[in-house]
Protein backbone atom coordinates (compact mmCIF):
# COMPACT_ATOMS: atom_id res chain seq x y z
CA UNK A 1 0.00 0.00 0.00
CA UNK A 2 1.51 3.27 -0.90
CA UNK A 3 -0.29 4.99 1.93
CA UNK A 4 -2.18 3.48 4.52
CA UNK A 5 -3.48 6.45 6.64
CA UNK A 6 -6.85 8.26 5.89
CA UNK A 7 -6.65 11.48 3.75
CA UNK A 8 -8.53 14.40 6.10
CA UNK A 9 -7.52 17.30 3.73
CA UNK A 10 -7.18 18.36 -0.54
CA UNK A 11 -5.57 21.53 -1.48
CA UNK A 12 -4.73 23.22 -4.72
CA UNK A 13 -1.25 24.65 -5.15
CA UNK A 14 -1.24 27.36 -7.75
CA UNK A 15 1.16 30.14 -9.42
CA UNK A 16 0.66 33.31 -7.78
CA UNK A 17 0.98 35.45 -10.40
CA UNK A 18 0.72 33.30 -14.23
CA UNK A 19 -2.72 32.53 -15.68
CA UNK A 20 -1.20 30.37 -17.77
CA UNK A 21 -1.30 26.24 -17.03
CA UNK A 22 -4.11 24.96 -15.02
CA UNK A 23 -5.64 21.87 -12.95
CA UNK A 24 -8.78 20.49 -14.27
CA UNK A 25 -10.69 17.98 -12.96
CA UNK A 26 -13.23 15.66 -14.85
CA UNK A 27 -15.72 13.76 -12.99
CA UNK A 28 -18.33 13.73 -15.89
CA UNK A 29 -16.38 11.19 -18.58
CA UNK A 30 -13.87 9.48 -16.43
CA UNK A 31 -12.32 9.95 -13.38
CA UNK A 32 -8.97 12.08 -14.64
CA UNK A 33 -7.43 15.33 -13.12
CA UNK A 34 -5.65 16.95 -16.62
CA UNK A 35 -2.51 19.07 -14.81
CA UNK A 36 -0.16 21.21 -16.12
CA UNK A 37 3.47 21.72 -14.37
CA UNK A 38 2.78 25.06 -12.20
CA UNK A 39 -0.31 23.37 -10.53
CA UNK A 40 -0.30 20.01 -8.18
CA UNK A 41 -3.30 18.62 -6.03
CA UNK A 42 -2.15 18.09 -2.65
CA UNK A 43 -3.47 15.39 -0.49
CA UNK A 44 -3.02 15.22 3.76
CA UNK A 45 -2.89 12.55 5.79
CA UNK A 46 -2.13 12.24 10.04
CA UNK A 47 1.66 12.14 9.09
CA UNK A 48 2.21 12.83 5.38
CA UNK A 49 1.48 15.53 2.62
CA UNK A 50 0.84 14.01 -0.96
CA UNK A 51 1.76 16.09 -3.88
CA UNK A 52 -0.08 14.87 -6.96
CA UNK A 53 2.38 16.33 -9.41
CA UNK A 54 2.26 16.14 -13.56
CA UNK A 55 5.72 15.00 -13.70
CA UNK A 56 4.82 12.12 -10.27
CA UNK A 57 3.35 11.80 -7.10
CA UNK A 58 5.79 12.68 -4.32
CA UNK A 59 5.35 11.70 -0.56
CA UNK A 60 6.75 13.89 2.56
CA UNK A 61 6.41 14.02 6.03
CA UNK A 62 4.70 16.48 7.84
CA UNK A 63 6.81 19.13 9.48
CA UNK A 64 4.49 21.88 9.96
CA UNK A 65 1.00 22.97 8.70
CA UNK A 66 0.18 23.42 4.59
CA UNK A 67 2.33 26.89 4.33
CA UNK A 68 5.81 24.65 5.09
CA UNK A 69 5.57 23.10 1.85
CA UNK A 70 4.45 26.29 -0.06
CA UNK A 71 6.75 26.61 -3.02
CA UNK A 72 7.97 30.26 -3.69
CA UNK A 73 5.06 32.15 -5.54
CA UNK A 74 2.87 29.37 -5.21
CA UNK A 75 -0.43 29.62 -3.20
CA UNK A 76 -2.12 26.69 -1.35
CA UNK A 77 -5.52 26.62 -0.72
CA UNK A 78 -7.98 24.03 1.03
CA UNK A 79 -10.83 22.87 -0.81
CA UNK A 80 -12.82 23.54 2.45
CA UNK A 81 -13.44 27.39 2.57
CA UNK A 82 -14.52 28.85 6.02
CA UNK A 83 -15.00 32.45 5.96
CA UNK A 84 -13.30 34.17 8.76
CA UNK A 85 -14.92 37.44 8.33
CA UNK A 86 -18.53 35.78 8.21
CA UNK A 87 -18.68 33.26 10.68
CA UNK A 88 -22.29 32.76 10.42
CA UNK A 89 -21.64 31.48 6.80
CA UNK A 90 -21.63 27.52 5.87
CA UNK A 91 -18.39 26.79 4.80
CA UNK A 92 -17.71 25.62 1.06
CA UNK A 93 -17.50 22.12 0.71
CA UNK A 94 -15.97 21.67 -2.79
CA UNK A 95 -16.58 18.22 -4.90
CA UNK A 96 -12.35 17.25 -4.09
CA UNK A 97 -13.14 17.70 -0.70
CA UNK A 98 -16.04 15.03 -0.26
CA UNK A 99 -14.41 12.80 -2.60
CA UNK A 100 -10.83 12.60 -1.45
CA UNK A 101 -11.21 12.69 2.34
CA UNK A 102 -11.71 9.38 3.90
CA UNK A 103 -9.58 7.46 1.09
CA UNK A 104 -5.96 5.71 0.92
CA UNK A 105 -3.89 5.64 -1.62
CA UNK A 106 -3.47 1.34 -2.69
CA UNK A 107 -1.28 1.73 -5.81
CA UNK A 108 0.47 3.89 -8.04
CA UNK A 109 0.46 2.61 -11.72
CA UNK A 110 2.23 3.79 -14.99
CA UNK A 111 0.05 4.49 -18.09
CA UNK A 112 1.08 5.24 -21.50
CA UNK A 113 0.42 9.38 -20.29
CA UNK A 114 1.09 10.41 -17.07
CA UNK A 115 -0.09 7.74 -13.77
CA UNK A 116 -2.92 6.30 -12.38
CA UNK A 117 -3.62 6.32 -8.74
CA UNK A 118 -5.62 3.66 -6.84
CA UNK A 119 -7.61 4.37 -4.24
CA UNK A 120 -9.81 2.81 -1.58
CA UNK A 121 -12.96 3.21 -3.69
CA UNK A 122 -12.14 4.46 -6.98
CA UNK A 123 -9.08 4.92 -9.58
CA UNK A 124 -7.67 8.71 -10.54
CA UNK A 125 -5.91 9.13 -13.89
CA UNK A 126 -3.73 11.67 -13.97
CA UNK A 127 -2.54 13.30 -17.29
CA UNK A 128 -0.20 15.71 -17.83
CA UNK A 129 -0.20 18.58 -20.26
CA UNK A 130 2.19 21.28 -21.03
CA UNK A 131 1.79 24.95 -20.10
CA UNK A 132 1.12 25.86 -23.56
CA UNK A 133 -0.92 23.41 -24.58
CA UNK A 134 -4.99 24.03 -25.32
CA UNK A 135 -6.20 23.15 -22.03
CA UNK A 136 -8.73 19.94 -22.93
CA UNK A 137 -12.23 21.71 -20.48
CA UNK A 138 -15.07 19.77 -20.86
CA UNK A 139 -18.69 21.95 -20.38
CA UNK A 140 -21.09 18.82 -19.03
CA UNK A 141 -24.70 19.04 -19.98
CA UNK A 142 -27.78 19.08 -17.68
CA UNK A 143 -27.50 16.72 -15.54
CA UNK A 144 -24.58 14.63 -16.39
CA UNK A 145 -23.43 12.58 -14.06
CA UNK A 146 -21.09 12.93 -11.91
CA UNK A 147 -18.81 10.15 -10.67
CA UNK A 148 -16.53 8.80 -7.78
CA UNK A 149 -19.07 9.52 -4.69
CA UNK A 150 -21.26 6.33 -5.66
CA UNK A 151 -20.27 4.83 -2.14
CA UNK A 152 -21.45 8.19 -0.03
CA UNK A 153 -24.96 7.41 -2.14
CA UNK A 154 -27.87 4.75 -0.09
CA UNK A 155 -29.99 3.44 -2.92
CA UNK A 156 -33.93 5.00 -2.96
CA UNK A 157 -36.60 3.33 -1.16
CA UNK A 158 -37.78 2.09 -4.76
CA UNK A 159 -34.71 0.23 -5.25
CA UNK A 160 -33.10 2.10 -7.45
CA UNK A 161 -29.36 4.54 -7.55
CA UNK A 162 -29.39 7.73 -6.76
CA UNK A 163 -27.46 9.59 -9.45
CA UNK A 164 -25.38 12.73 -7.90
CA UNK A 165 -25.14 15.06 -11.18
CA UNK A 166 -24.67 18.84 -11.84
CA UNK A 167 -27.90 20.47 -12.87
CA UNK A 168 -28.47 22.84 -15.47
CA UNK A 169 -27.21 25.50 -13.42
CA UNK A 170 -24.05 23.83 -12.35
CA UNK A 171 -25.30 23.03 -8.93
CA UNK A 172 -25.34 19.77 -7.33
CA UNK A 173 -28.34 17.32 -7.07
CA UNK A 174 -29.56 13.42 -6.91
CA UNK A 175 -31.74 11.83 -8.97
CA UNK A 176 -33.10 8.19 -8.43
CA UNK A 177 -32.38 6.41 -11.89
CA UNK A 178 -35.78 4.43 -11.23
CA UNK A 179 -38.22 6.69 -9.44
CA UNK A 180 -37.17 10.28 -10.44
CA UNK A 181 -37.31 10.93 -6.98
CA UNK A 182 -34.94 13.94 -5.82
CA UNK A 183 -33.36 16.46 -3.72
CA UNK A 184 -33.07 20.23 -4.57
CA UNK A 185 -29.82 21.72 -5.77
CA UNK A 186 -26.93 22.84 -3.69
CA UNK A 187 -23.52 24.69 -4.64
CA UNK A 188 -21.98 21.93 -2.20
CA UNK A 189 -22.31 17.67 -3.38
CA UNK A 190 -22.69 17.14 0.01
CA UNK A 191 -25.34 18.85 1.04
CA UNK A 192 -27.60 16.76 -1.49
CA UNK A 193 -25.98 13.91 -0.32
CA UNK A 194 -27.08 14.40 2.95
CA UNK A 195 -30.47 15.81 2.20
CA UNK A 196 -30.68 12.31 0.16
CA UNK A 197 -29.41 9.78 2.49
CA UNK A 198 -31.47 11.39 5.14
CA UNK A 199 -34.55 11.77 3.26
CA UNK A 200 -34.86 15.90 3.69
CA UNK A 201 -37.10 18.06 1.24
CA UNK A 202 -37.41 14.60 -1.59
CA UNK A 203 -39.38 15.14 -4.76
CA UNK A 204 -40.62 14.27 -8.10
CA UNK A 205 -38.30 15.18 -10.80
CA UNK A 206 -39.92 15.16 -14.06
CA UNK A 207 -38.18 16.36 -17.32
CA UNK A 208 -41.26 18.41 -19.00
CA UNK A 209 -41.26 18.52 -22.35
CA UNK A 210 -41.50 22.37 -23.78
CA UNK A 211 -44.55 22.35 -26.25
CA UNK A 212 -46.00 20.92 -23.02
CA UNK A 213 -45.06 23.59 -20.55
CA UNK A 214 -46.02 26.53 -23.12
CA UNK A 215 -49.76 24.90 -23.13
CA UNK A 216 -49.31 25.08 -19.23
CA UNK A 217 -48.34 28.59 -19.10
CA UNK A 218 -51.90 29.52 -20.33
CA UNK A 219 -53.13 28.24 -16.88
CA UNK A 220 -54.09 30.45 -14.05
CA UNK A 221 -50.27 31.25 -12.53
CA UNK A 222 -50.43 31.85 -8.56
CA UNK A 223 -47.02 32.47 -8.39
CA UNK A 224 -43.28 32.42 -9.11
CA UNK A 225 -40.85 31.58 -6.40
CA UNK A 226 -37.31 32.36 -6.46
CA UNK A 227 -34.56 30.33 -6.01
CA UNK A 228 -32.10 31.28 -2.97
CA UNK A 229 -28.65 33.16 -3.30
CA UNK A 230 -30.86 35.21 -5.92
CA UNK A 231 -29.13 39.14 -6.45
CA UNK A 232 -31.74 41.87 -6.62
CA UNK A 233 -30.80 44.83 -8.61
CA UNK A 234 -32.72 48.12 -7.95
CA UNK A 235 -35.59 46.40 -6.82
CA UNK A 236 -37.23 45.59 -10.23
CA UNK A 237 -34.55 43.10 -11.40
CA UNK A 238 -32.93 39.92 -10.32
CA UNK A 239 -30.35 37.23 -11.34
CA UNK A 240 -31.46 33.51 -9.76
CA UNK A 241 -30.45 29.82 -10.81
CA UNK A 242 -33.94 28.94 -11.13
CA UNK A 243 -37.57 30.06 -10.79
CA UNK A 244 -40.70 27.05 -9.74
CA UNK A 245 -44.13 28.54 -11.22
CA UNK A 246 -47.32 27.68 -9.77
CA UNK A 247 -49.45 27.46 -12.59
CA UNK A 248 -53.19 25.46 -12.14
CA UNK A 249 -52.04 23.83 -8.65
CA UNK A 250 -49.02 22.32 -10.94
CA UNK A 251 -45.14 22.93 -10.17
CA UNK A 252 -42.87 23.73 -12.80
CA UNK A 253 -39.12 24.34 -12.11
CA UNK A 254 -37.75 26.44 -14.81
CA UNK A 255 -33.79 26.66 -15.51
CA UNK A 256 -31.20 27.64 -17.50
CA UNK A 257 -29.18 25.28 -19.59
CA UNK A 258 -26.63 25.45 -22.70
CA UNK A 259 -27.32 24.16 -25.70
CA UNK A 260 -23.99 24.84 -27.52
CA UNK A 261 -22.13 26.74 -29.70
CA UNK A 262 -22.18 29.90 -27.14
CA UNK A 263 -26.65 29.06 -27.17
CA UNK A 264 -28.65 29.06 -23.56
CA UNK A 265 -32.32 28.10 -23.54
CA UNK A 266 -34.72 27.24 -20.88
CA UNK A 267 -35.28 23.69 -19.05
CA UNK A 268 -38.57 22.76 -17.64
CA UNK A 269 -39.48 19.85 -15.04
CA UNK A 270 -42.71 19.21 -13.49
CA UNK A 271 -41.94 18.74 -9.37
CA UNK A 272 -44.45 17.05 -7.00
CA UNK A 273 -43.16 19.80 -4.01
CA UNK A 274 -40.06 21.84 -3.19
CA UNK A 275 -38.28 22.96 0.23
CA UNK A 276 -39.64 26.79 0.40
CA UNK A 277 -36.46 27.49 2.36
CA UNK A 278 -34.66 27.20 -1.00
CA UNK A 279 -36.85 29.15 -2.88
CA UNK A 280 -38.34 31.72 -0.04
CA UNK A 281 -39.02 34.87 -2.19
CA UNK A 282 -41.92 34.74 -4.75
CA UNK A 283 -43.21 37.51 -7.28
CA UNK A 284 -47.13 36.85 -6.49
CA UNK A 285 -50.46 36.89 -8.65
CA UNK A 286 -53.57 39.08 -7.12
CA UNK A 287 -56.75 39.92 -8.43
CA UNK A 288 -55.53 43.51 -9.12
CA UNK A 289 -52.62 42.32 -10.73
CA UNK A 290 -52.55 38.76 -12.43
CA UNK A 291 -49.24 36.94 -13.42
CA UNK A 292 -50.31 36.10 -17.40
CA UNK A 293 -47.65 34.21 -19.79
CA UNK A 294 -47.42 36.17 -23.08
CA UNK A 295 -45.26 33.92 -25.12
CA UNK A 296 -41.76 32.58 -25.46
CA UNK A 297 -39.24 34.68 -27.88
CA UNK A 298 -36.43 32.99 -29.49
CA UNK A 299 -34.10 35.61 -31.62
CA UNK A 300 -30.90 34.21 -33.22
CA UNK A 301 -28.07 34.76 -31.49
CA UNK A 302 -29.81 36.28 -28.73
CA UNK A 303 -31.03 35.05 -25.56
CA UNK A 304 -34.27 33.09 -25.08
CA UNK A 305 -37.48 34.81 -23.40
CA UNK A 306 -40.89 33.99 -21.76
CA UNK A 307 -42.84 36.80 -21.63
CA UNK A 308 -45.33 37.24 -19.04
CA UNK A 309 -47.36 40.14 -17.30
CA UNK A 310 -48.49 40.95 -14.11
CA UNK A 311 -51.01 43.35 -14.71
CA UNK A 312 -49.90 45.30 -17.50
CA UNK A 313 -46.38 45.81 -16.59
CA UNK A 314 -44.32 43.60 -18.43
CA UNK A 315 -42.12 40.46 -16.53
CA UNK A 316 -39.31 39.28 -18.44
CA UNK A 317 -37.31 35.71 -17.71
CA UNK A 318 -34.34 35.39 -19.39
CA UNK A 319 -32.27 32.25 -20.06
CA UNK A 320 -28.28 32.83 -20.08
CA UNK A 321 -24.79 31.82 -18.87
CA UNK A 322 -25.78 33.05 -15.08
CA UNK A 323 -28.75 31.28 -14.87
CA UNK A 324 -32.08 33.58 -15.07
CA UNK A 325 -32.24 36.89 -15.50
CA UNK A 326 -35.83 38.26 -13.88
CA UNK A 327 -37.20 41.79 -14.21
CA UNK A 328 -40.10 44.02 -14.96
CA UNK A 329 -39.37 45.96 -18.13
CA UNK A 330 -40.75 49.53 -19.01
CA UNK A 331 -41.16 47.87 -23.00
CA UNK A 332 -44.54 46.94 -23.64
CA UNK A 333 -45.11 43.62 -26.20
CA UNK A 334 -45.59 46.06 -28.85
CA UNK A 335 -41.80 47.66 -28.34
CA UNK A 336 -43.89 51.08 -26.58
CA UNK A 337 -41.98 52.43 -23.01
CA UNK A 338 -44.74 52.96 -20.64
CA UNK A 339 -44.11 54.92 -17.24
CA UNK A 340 -45.28 52.79 -14.09
CA UNK A 341 -45.28 53.89 -10.49
CA UNK A 342 -44.57 50.34 -9.02
CA UNK A 343 -41.11 49.61 -9.84
CA UNK A 344 -41.14 46.85 -6.68
CA UNK A 345 -40.52 42.56 -8.38
CA UNK A 346 -40.74 40.77 -5.23
CA UNK A 347 -44.26 41.69 -4.25
CA UNK A 348 -44.83 38.65 -1.52
CA UNK A 349 -44.49 40.76 1.59
CA UNK A 350 -47.07 43.24 0.37
CA UNK A 351 -50.68 43.26 0.90
CA UNK A 352 -52.13 42.76 -2.23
Amino acid sequence: MYCDEEIINVYLGQPKYQDKGNCFFDCFCDMMLHITQSYRLILECENYYISIQADGIVKSEKDGDISSIEKDSECIESYYHIFEDEPEEAPIVEYEFTLFTGEKIIAINALEKGYSIQFTDFTLKVIPYKEEEKFPYFIPASYSKVLGAERLIRKCTCGGNGVLAIDNVSDYCIRCDKCHLGTGSSMCAIDVIEEWNNAVGLFQMDDYPVESFNKCCFGTIEYIAIRARYQLFDDNTLECESVIAKIDGKLFKIGSCYVGQGNYDFSFEKLSNYNPEMWPRKIVSSKTNPIRFIRKETELNQFPVLRFAIGERPLLITADNIGLTVGLSHWDCDGNWLEYENNRLLNDDLEN
